[in-house]
This record gives C-alpha cells, sequence and structure tokens, in this order.
C-alpha cells in the first residue's frame, strides 16, 4: 500500500481575537476533504509540528503550515508520528475485516509491514510508541491467553521480546510496556512492578519508589528518562494523581489536582512539562498543563474560552510547546486544535495541590440508596456496551 498525498482545499483555520502570549488554531473536521464530515479519534504533534490523526480508520498527516494532507489508508489505525514523519500502527491485512499487522513508514513515506509479531493483536494492543530511530515498543495479546511486549530495532527492523524476571513459566505473559525515549529508555510494568530500561531495552531497573503505590500506571519517558504515570494511591490517601519521576525514575513529584480528587497525565516533553487532565473542586474535569513548578488550567485560558470549546483535552505535547486535543465546539461538535504559547509567556500556576485534607463524600440517606443502585446499573450496562463497541 503506498501512500499518497492530497492538498487540503478547504481545511479552516480559526485565529482567534489576538492573545500576546496564547494562540489557538481550530482544525475544522466538516471542511476536511472536499467538505467531507470527519470524524477523528486520536491525535498526535511532533517536533516538526506535524499532527498525525486517527479519523475513524483512516489516519492521516497534517503538515505543520496547515496546507495539505497525506492520507496513510483506509481500515488501519495510526497511534504515534516521530520527528521523521514515520507513522506507526496497524492495519487490517484483508481489508473491513479484523486481521491486524504492525505497520511502520519509511522516509519516503512508503507502509512497511512488520507482521502480527507472532501473537495475533487483539483490541486495544498494538503500538504503542515510537522514537526518533524508528524503534517501536509493540503490546500484543491473542483473543484469549498472555499478552506479550515487543522492541524492534531502528526503523523496525529486528523483534525482541521483553519478558518477565519475575515467572519461569509463560514469562513473557506480565510484561506491557508504555513508552520509550530516543536513547531505546523503556518504561513498562513488569508483573506489577514498574521498571525503567538502559539504552535500547538494555537492563532493567525495577523503580522501588513505588513499592508503596498501589497500582502504579506508566504513561511515557522523556529523553531524560522521567517518567510520567497515574494512579499515586499511598495508604493514607484516598485520591489518584498524577506524578513525574526525575532523571532515569529515580525519585517521584505528586502533580496533584485542580482542586478535586484525580488527575491523569498523557504525555511529557523535554523540557518536563506534562499535560493531562483533572477534577476541579467542583468534579468538573478540566485540562492541565504542569510547568513552571505547578497546573496551570488550560480550560480556562481566555483564548479557549473566547473560541467556544469546552470539555477539552490536551493529549500531546512537542518540545516547542505546542499541544493538540480536542473539545466540544458551541455547535455541539467535536473540535480538533493546537493550543501553543510563546517563549515570553509569563506563567503563574496554581501551587501543587493534594487534597488530603479534603472531607469524605456525605454518605447517601436511606431513600437515595435505591436512586444510587439504579444509577451504578446504569453505569455498568454504558461501560459493557463502550467495550462491546470497541470490539
Amino acid at each position: 500500500m503506498k501512500i499518497f498525498k492530497k492538498m487540503l482545499t478547504a481545511l479552516l483555520l480559526m485565529p482567534l481575537a489576538a492573545h500576546a502570549d496564547w494562540s489557538l488554531i481550530e482544525l475544522n473536521k466538516s471542511r476536511v476533504a472536499g467538505g467531507d464530515l470527519i470524524e477523528y479519534g486520536s491525535i498526535a504533534i511532533n517536533n516538526s509540528g506535524e499532527v498525525l490523526v486517527y479519523n475513524n480508520g483512516s489516519p492521516f498527516v497534517i503538515d505543520s503550515d496547515i496546507s495539505s494532507i497525506t492520507r496513510l489508508g483506509t481500515s488501519m489505525s495510526a497511534t504515534e508520528i516521530n520527528d521523521s514523519g514515520q507513522v506507526a500502527g496497524w492495519f487490517n491485512v484483508i481489508p473491513d475485516i479484523y486481521s491486524p499487522h504492525v505497520f511502520i513508514t519509511n522516509h519516503n513515506g512508503s507502509m512497511i509491514d512488520l507482521g502480527d509479531f507472532g501473537q495475533p493483536i487483539s483490541p486495544g494492543f498494538g503500538v504503542i510508541d515510537i522514537n526518533n530511530s524508528g524503534q517501536l515498543i509493540v503490546n500484543t495479546r491473542p483473543f484469549t491467553g498472555p499478552y506479550h511486549a515487543y522492541l524492534t530495532g531502528p526503523n523496525g527492523v529486528g523483534i525482541t521480546e521483553l519478558k518477565s524476571s519475575f515467572l519461569s513459566e509463560y514469562s513473557a505473559a506480565y510484561v506491557s510496556v508504555n513508552g520509550i525515549n530516543d536513547h531505546g529508555q523503556i518504561v513498562g510494568i513488569d508483573y506489577g512492578h514498574p521498571f525503567i530500561t538502559g539504552p535500547n531495552g538494555a537492563g532493567r531497573t525495577y523503580l522501588s519508589t513505588f513499592d508503596d503505590i498501589r497500582d502504579p500506571r506508566f504513561i511515557d519517558v522523556n529523553n531524560s528518562g522521567q517518567v510520567i504515570g497515574n494512579n499515586m494511591v499511598n495508604v493514607d490517601r484516598d485520591y489518584e494523581s498524577a506524578f513525574v519521576t526525575g532523571p532515569d525514575g529515580i525519585g517521584i513529584t505528586d502533580l496533584g489536582t485542580l482542586g478535586g480528587r484525580f488527575s491523569y497525565s498523557y504525555d511529557i516533553n523535554d523540557s518536563g512539562e506534562v499535560v493531562g487532565y483533572s477534577t476541579t473542586a467542583t468534579g468538573d474535569r478540566h485540562s492541565f498543563l504542569f510547568s513552571h513548578g505547578g497546573m496551570t488550567d488550560l480550560s480556562l485560558l481566555d483564548i479557549v474560552v473566547e473560541a467556544g470549546l469546552r470539555d477539552i483535552f490536551v493529549l500531546d505535547i512537542n518540545d516547542n510547546g505546542q499541544m493538540v486535543g480536542y473539545g466540544i465546539n458551541e455547535y455541539r461538535q467535536t473540535e480538533y486544535f493546537i493550543l501553543s504559547y510563546t517563549p515570553d509567556t509569563i506563567f503563574t500556576p496554581q501551587s501543587i495541590f493534594i487534597p488530603s485534607s479534603l472531607p469524605p463524600p456525605p454518605i447517601p440517606e436511606p431513600e437515595t440508596y435505591a436512586m444510587l443502585l439504579a444509577g451504578l446499573g446504569l453505569i455498568g450496562y454504558m461501560v459493557r456496551r463502550r467495550n462491546k463497541l470497541a470490539i
């Protein structure tokens, strides 16, 4: 399958009222590809400013000056893009039938089929990350049975399976990988034990810092070896929050929240800036940028509010401080955007807020239990339905 390029004939840029320190570009989905309605999925940005958009089985790359797009194909998923514009993901060998193979694109845009790694890839698994050498980390799992983690060499050449150090039988079944940096350092979980590797996946350091943290989840690692993750729940705390470590996974900083009981990290750049979302004191979910020692509430930025965007999620940040995400516009449509700040931006972030002093939620009155149980049943139904649709 060849990548082909088509000029973006009607992508609307919607520059907003001028702000000296922040800018927002809305990528109007209703005008892409000659007026076809595009239902976006995920989004990522590299240090060249190229934006990867997963569009309902048909991903594409928007170039850095927002003037053209490169379509990758159909019946596929693209998850990450590196600074050379190499894209990684999976595609169906048999169109419209779930038959996934991993792929990477080369520097001239052609797609290279890397196969299924010997393990059928069930929904929710596949390529997790790609670095600037074209090394991939991949999680696979058959529909029944154990799951497996792999590292490839540069440009997807050569495959190494990452096995557990704690189990002799089915030793690959309990390792999952979550991020890789340009040195080839990998972060993941080995049978419940968080780890970081050396360059090119060599060696494995288990991080004892997390011994008293329940179910830590690593998300990504930058080129200094700073790791971000979630579920920093100690035995004496009743909240969950995002965290970031120091270089090579040493030390840990609880990022706190925007006033609520929950925060979640999505990405980290080489400056140590983290994007994610958090609940507020009123229970609303807002996106944040952790920078300059604290959280900035991105959902309340003037430029975001003036655009009429709400419920925004910022998913990725590059080393230039460009962030990409999506929200709901005034027409109740999903709107994708690029949010960035200038070098002279003055940050006044919220200090790290640890909600350990918050009172526990009130105990429901007896007459409310029936309504509570009914609500829980509805939530359970929606979760099961969403999982079924995802498959």
